[in-house]
């Protein structure tokens, strides 16, 4: 009887598993008298996936056919190790081939190649049974004698003469067959999918003899594994050629290209989970190192890998966490409309994210440090600094000057850069300040503070930069806004003022224009303070934007003495006929002026933290003193005491035209009496 003989050689990369099976599938597309075909194909592709990822070298691959349709398929590679049986109970996803190879072929088995050369030959048969195939060269018996097999056989790891032994230590058995499974079946999936799987084909070949290159480590393991069966931990000792440390390297490369692809893909079965890929990158990278080091072991264990890679994931995460509360800020200044909502959202946000106990937002103005908004163990910290002009600059002031960023990490920093603030702030440890720069232009400064010590990791550090960055061009947006805003509003209301000054011919509706032209677009309070013939000063008019407020301040300032005798503000003002500013309102300020306690007790109420004095001048006289103030962090500008300025000027000369529509009404009165 006649046998014919197919032989296919190819390379071992990926590609040839396809390639592999239609050859098979066409020379099997005739005549099935057997009913082996599917068989055929399923052995053949199992085989020859094992060759790919176990074996290096170019794969041969014969099929002999008999005339009653019985078969023979031989797959002979270069890799000389027996292929590994496992339990079908084994929880991973490659390891069955030879228990499917056994279960559709009639006999299977495992030789050394024919030729002499360093390999084996795994070969099975189809059909009526040996006696329809005429053997190939090998007569093996059914039942494998696997001893036997073994025998004959030379380990690579043997056969090499300059070998390093290599203890990585142990590790968790469970974990590494797990792994070891994991990682076959990714092998398996993308070598039988090749070009299909959508990974380019030299990276699926270079993924190949990467993992072929380093096959005798992984043998190694294999073994152990089997010899650790049921222990709970399995001792990772090796002895490898120490040209096997590039291998080594290759081999991490080409799995992390593998896993980068699966994550791209969102192949999640395929992806290394994050166990795996530490151990992977331990044992390999530890191989690798001993393998250059002279076979000493390396430097870590692996529970102290494992540790390192916590501590490294527990960065990732606080930086992803970081970056999120980046987004969420990002999110609430877009829709801010005051600068209040922007120092809400950066402090709020900030303190959240960092775990800090206080925060602030602070900006120069006029050269003096104004705090738009102070929340826990920083609030209030504003008025310390005011009531005690003698402290030292505080973090923000420091920050608004340096325009450099500010970290101090414990109480010893605390005492030696800010020593004041071991007074003012027991509780507070370590702080960060930052400063808001647009264009090279410090605009501001975030300060964010703590009750216990705080290391400022990179992440944080990059975070508070970050932030910064979006408050100060969030603030010097509404800046821009708020400076279009307010000329409209001066427009409109001089022009408004105007139009009532001419008509109002009483001192009273002169005053109550002022009034309502000038709170609240310009301040929160107002006085208005006239000369009488005798030169005596009265308080005209006092008013707060809050009506309950106004009431008091009215009595108060009817009872309260200005004359031109003091050193600042209204009686300044009446003395020099010019312009009094007071950029900060000091509790001395407001204690040198009360009257009783009752003034006292309501300036801290109003909170007034600057003003400004003009004088109301006509025809080159003094006839009053307009005061303003306001209670917000920010002091009138250069812009709005023009503005008051000029409306000093205006009620000036309406008060003056005012009396001398009196005094001619009077006169002509007296006129007709007489």
């Amino acid at each position: 009887m006649s046998t014919q003989v197919e032989v296919l050689e190819v390379d071992g990369g990926a590609s040839v598993v396809p390639q592999v099976r239609r050859w098979v599938r066409s020379l099997l597309s005739g005549a099935d008298p057997m009913g082996v075909r599917d068989d055929v194909e399923l052995v053949v592709t199992e085989l020859v996936s094992n060759t790919v990822l176990h074996a290096p070298g170019p794969v041969e691959v014969t099929l002999c056919r008999s005339e009653c349709g019985s078969l023979r398929v031989e797959v002979t590679d270069t890799w000389p190790t027996v292929p590994e049986r496992r339990p079908v109970a084994s929880g991973g996803t490659t390891g069955r081939g030879l228990n499917l190879v056994e279960t559709l072929s009639d006999s299977w088995g495992v030789a050394p190649r024919a030729d002499g050369r360093p390999g084996k030959t795994v070969w099975c048969e189809f059909g009526q049974g040996r006696d329809a195939v005429q053997q190939a060269a090998l007569g093996e018996p059914r039942e494998l004698d696997l001893d036997a097999v073994l025998g004959a056989f030379v380990d690579p790891a043997d056969a090499e003469t300059d070998l390093l032994d290599v203890d990585l230590g142990d590790a968790p058995t469970a974990l590494v067959s797990a792994a070891m499974d994991h990682l076959d079946g990714m092998l398996r999936e993308l070598a039988l999918a090749g070009p299909s799987s959508g990974l380019p084909g030299q990276v699926l070949d270079s993924i190949t003899k990467a993992v072929a290159r380093f096959a005798l480590a992984r043998n190694q393991l294999r073994t152990q594994l089997s010899r650790a069966e049921g222990a709970d931990r399995v001792q990772l000792s090796f002895r490898l050629p120490v040209e096997l440390a590039d291998a080594g390297e290759d081999y991490l490369a080409a799995l992390a290209a593998a896993d980068a692809f699966a994550q791209d893909r969102r192949l999640l079965s395929l992806e290394s989970p994050v166990a795996f890929r530490v151990l992977r990158e331990w044992y390999v990278g530890g191989l690798v190192q001993s393998l250059r080091d002279g076979g000493r072991g390396p430097r870590e264990t692996f529970e102290q890998r494992l540790v390192a890679e916590l501590q490294d994931l527990d960065e990732r995460h606080r930086a992803s966490v970081l970056a999120a509360n980046l987004q969420r800020v990002t999110a609430r200044l877009a829709s801010a409309m005051t600068l209040d909502d922007i120092a809400r959202a950066a402090v709020d946000e900030g303190a959240r994210a960092l775990g800090a106990a206080g925060g602030s937002l602070t900006r120069s103005v006029d050269g003096r440090t104004a705090v738009v908004l102070e929340t826990g163990v920083d609030a209030g910290m504003a008025q310390r600094y005011l009531d005690d002009v003698d402290l030292r600059p505080g973090p923000s002031t420091a920050v608004l000057t340096s325009g450099r960023p500010l970290y101090v990490e414990g109480p010893a920093e605390r005492d030696a850069a800010f020593p004041h603030l071991r007074r003012l702030q027991p509780g507070v440890l370590s702080l960060a300040a930052t400063p808001m720069l647009v264009a090279g232009e410090v605009v501001g400064a975030l300060r964010f503070s703590f009750t216990s010590p705080h290391v400022f990791a990179a992440s944080e550090r990059d975070y508070l930069v970050g932030v910064a960055s979006l408050v100060g061009q969030a603030v010097a947006r509404t800046d821009v806004l708020e400076l279009l805003r307010k000329a409209g509003v001066r427009t409109r209301l001089l022009a408004q003022l105007g139009e009532r000054l001419a008509s109002d011919d009483t001192v009273a509706g002169v005053l109550d224009a002022v009034a309502e032209a000038v709170l609240p677009a310009l301040g929160d309070w107002l006085a208005i303070h006239l000369l009488d013939d005798q030169s005596r000063v009265t308080c005209a008019l006092a008013r707060h934007r809050d009506p309950e407020l106004s009431r008091a301040l009215q009595e108060l300032f009817a009872r309260l003495p200005v004359t031109p005798k003091q050193p600042y503000g209204a009686g300044a003002a009446l003395a020099s006929g010019m312009t009094q500013r007071l950029p900060e309102i000091t509790s001395d300020m407001v204690e040198a002026a009360a009257g009783d306690e009752g003034f006292s007790s309501l300036m801290r109420r109003v909170d007034l933290r600057s003003g400004v004095c003009v004088p109301l001048l006509a025809r080159g006289r003094v006839l009053g003193v307009l005061s303003l103030a306001r209670s917000s962090a920010y002091p009138l500008l250069d812009a709005d005491i023009d503005v008051v300025e000029d409306i000093g000027r205006r009620s000036g000369t309406a008060l003056d035209n005012v009396r001398a529509l009196t005094t001619a009404v009077r006169l002509e009165l007296a006129l007709d009496a007489a």
